[in-house]
């Protein structure tokens, strides 16, 4: 059946995508926790003022998102823009849900986080793609 192999074949495709984000996902997890208990650290051993948190914390999720579209682009070898918007859209879209889980509601201040990350996303999966292999 013609139309069976064709569709097999996008599924494979979005399998093939998706993996490398669900990969610079947990990247970015993994990389803005570690960051973010650096600065829990450094809150108790220097005094921070508490309108600066807010901030550091985005430079936390956007330092993970780089770092997640690093890794996705990396993997997926091409569309390293792509990969890495897509990283840390999917890496928002994981904070959001927490926070309306918690009750807090959107603000000015998401958007804001939105566009640092999908911005530093963006960076990481255009580094990415173009790392080149090193030869000994």
């Amino acid at each position: 059946m013609p139309g069976a192999s064709g569709s097999s074949g996008v599924r494979r495709g979005a399998a093939a995508c998706l993996s490398p984000v669900l990969w610079g996902l947990a990247a970015a997890c993994i990389v803005s926790a570690g960051l973010l208990c650096a600065l829990a650290g450094l809150m108790t051993a220097r005094d921070i003022p508490p309108q600066a948190v807010p901030f550091l914390c985005v430079v936390c999720a956007a330092a993970g998102c780089l770092c997640g579209g690093w890794i996705s682009a990396w993997q997926a070898r091409e569309k390293g823009l792509v990969m890495g918007l897509a990283c840390a859209g999917s890496a928002f879209l994981v904070l959001l849900i927490v926070a309306l889980c918690r009750g807090e509601s959107p603000s000015v201040f998401a958007a804001v986080k939105l566009f640092s990350m999908l911005l530093a996303g963006a960076v990481g999966g255009v580094a990415g793609v173009n790392r080149r292999a090193r030869r000994h």
